[in-house]
């Protein structure tokens, strides 16, 4: 960092120590407009580091195309197998229409409806929840067909701003993740009236709309992606538990399963997001910026601990190795993507065993450590518990079906998996695979299963 942005952060300080005291707790204030986020994306304060390693690793991520200018959302990603591929251009275009469909307050009061009756309609329903389900049906029917005609064009595709680093606008993620709760509160109206095929037309509606998070360049999204897909999936149990259900309605959910595991995006994809989301940070510390990326709550926080000078004299003197082990660590954990889950485990273990040995070292890598790679970890174990949730359930129905089977591993444990056959009801269960929402086994009705 150069001298004026030194001097800019140490005076930034002074007056955040003085003013500080009777602040609320904002997210980040003093947002940046759109077009000087998207100056930053390039990285031009970058040029002023004189760190040779810090430099040839920024030259190594510009050649893969991998910095906050170049790295947007592929255009070759499709979410159904079709001869449009969704571009730049228009996944702009329906984002911004998705957002449009509802005014922010009327936005907000649907995700947070959908928060608080989902559980009920991803579980088993009740008939109880029956007049109360259909209520929040009709009240979003509008917004719901608008929503599935963006949904149903051949080039539909999600944009995320990974050129605005940390300060993106990310509002459509839980737009988007609350469609898909919407379609599976329609699945569970349609089982509690007896209409199966059209609880599995919503359901597999529910699942392409978390693929579209899921295919993202981006950690927010693909970690949103993985908790909607889990609920999605425990909403498809729920609907091949409905008594009467036919084998071919389990087919059905097959297939969507099995497409989706075949255009399942590569974990890789998110954790170059998520650093690039990451140089972009770095960049508008080098250029001074920091009020605009620690929230008043971390602000306190540091100050309350007495951290809050050692923190600012760091970033101001340090912000190059702190980068380049941030850098360097984010390679490494990008280069065993489709590595096992296990090993990639180990890996993140050592990351954190040696974050603390450093701490309170001068080596210490603060900004790093703190703001940026806590959430990696949470990021690799959702890519891996959604993995592991769709195939457990895929395999299950398999199993249900008396289909032949070959052996298969869990994706988080490397462990084979192995299914039981249950009594009163007759089903198959298994253990070894717990849903989250209610730590209950992975398990369903046989269906036209053959004797072993």
């Amino acid at each position: 960092m150069d001298e004026k942005n030194q001097l800019g952060w140490l005076l930034g300080l002074a007056v955040l120590i003085l003013g500080l005291g009777g602040c609320q707790n904002q997210r980040r204030e003093g947002k940046l407009d759109r077009a000087t986020l998207e100056s930053f994306a390039a990285l031009p304060q970058h040029a002023q580091s004189g760190n040779p390693e810090l430099q040839a690793e920024l030259k190594r991520i510009r050649k893969e195309r991998a910095t906050p200018d170049l790295l947007v959302a592929p255009d070759d990603v499709a979410l159904l197998e079709t001869s449009r591929r969704p571009t730049r251009a228009s996944r702009i275009r329906y984002t911004r229409a998705l957002l449009e469909l509802l005014p922010p307050m009327h936005r907000k009061r649907f995700i947070g409806q959908m928060e608080r009756e989902f559980p009920r309609a991803c579980l088993p329903p009740r008939r109880a929840d029956l007049a109360a389900f259909q209520e929040r049906a009709r009240e979003w029917q509008k917004m719901r067909s608008e929503a599935e005609a963006i949904l149903v064009q051949p080039d539909f595709g999600l944009h995320v701003p990974v050129d605005h680093g940390l300060l993106a606008d990310l509002s459509h993620v839980d737009l988007v993740r609350a469609l898909a709760r919407l379609e599976c509160l329609h699945a569970a109206i349609a089982i509690m009236e007896g209409d199966v095929p059209r609880a599995l037309v919503a359901w597999e509606t529910g699942g392409r709309w978390l693929e579209a998070l899921a295919s993202l360049p981006h950690a927010v999204p693909r970690a949103a992606a993985a908790r909607g897909r889990i609920e999605w999936l425990r909403c498809a149990q729920s609907l091949l538990s409905t008594p009467g259900v036919s084998p071919e309605s389990a087919r059905t959910v097959a297939a969507v399963l099995d497409r989706q595991l075949r255009q399942w995006p590569p974990d890789r994809r998110a954790l170059l997001g998520d650093r690039a989301v990451g140089l972009h940070t770095y960049e508008l510390l080098r250029a001074g910026y920091w009020m605009s990326l620690l929230t008043r709550r971390e602000l306190e926080e540091l100050r309350q601990q007495g951290r809050l000078k050692p923190f600012a004299i760091h970033i101001a003197t340090q912000l190059d190795e702190d980068e380049l082990y941030y850098l360097k660590t984010m390679r490494r954990i990008i280069d065993e993507s489709e590595q096992p889950y296990p090993q990639r485990e180990k890996t993140l273990d050592a990351i954190d065993a040696e974050l603390r040995r450093l701490s309170g070292s001068t080596s210490y890598p603060w900004f790093a450590a703190e703001y940026l790679l806590p959430d990696v970890r949470h990021l690799v174990r959702w890519q891996a518990l959604d993995r592991e949730l769709t195939e457990a359930l895929r395999w299950t129905i398999a199993a249900a079906l008396g289909e032949p089977q070959a052996k298969i591993h869990s994706p988080m444990t490397g462990k084979e998996w192995h299914w039981e056959r249950r009594e009163q009801p007759e089903r198959v269960e298994l253990p070894d695979v717990l849903w989250p929402l209610d730590d209950t086994p992975v398990t369903l009705p046989v269906l036209g299963m053959r004797q072993r």
